[in-house]
């Protein structure tokens, strides 16, 4: 017996090692699917909330100075996910509509 693990030790570890890679490597494949996931839901959350205040504020005809900040805000970090030019005209055209003051 004694023999035959020293013999095959190699083997026995490799395999092993083998093992726990192929294991690891499943487990962080999920992980980067799942991470993927989050990011595309996320993108899409903020192209819908971009667009719904882009469209409220261009049919006014007006934005306030908190609007434009968190349409700043929410546009930065969709294109820091990778967002595509879907809602870059709406947005241009928002910052160049007539900038009103909100009093609280």
């Amino acid at each position: 017996m004694k023999e035959l693990l020293l013999k095959h030790i190699v083997e026995i570890i490799f395999g092993l090692i083998s093992g726990v890679l192929a294991f690891l490597y499943a487990k962080l494949k999920k992980e980067i699917y799942s991470y993927k996931s989050m990011q595309n839901a996320m993108r899409a959350i903020l192209r819908n909330n971009i667009y719904d205040k882009c469209i409220e504020c261009l049919s006014r005809g007006s934005v306030s100075t908190v609007e434009l900040d968190i349409l700043e805000e929410l546009y930065v970090e969709y294109k820091n996910l990778n967002g595509n030019g879907a809602v870059e005209t709406l947005y241009n055209k928002v910052k160049n509509l007539d900038i009103k003051q909100v009093e609280f």
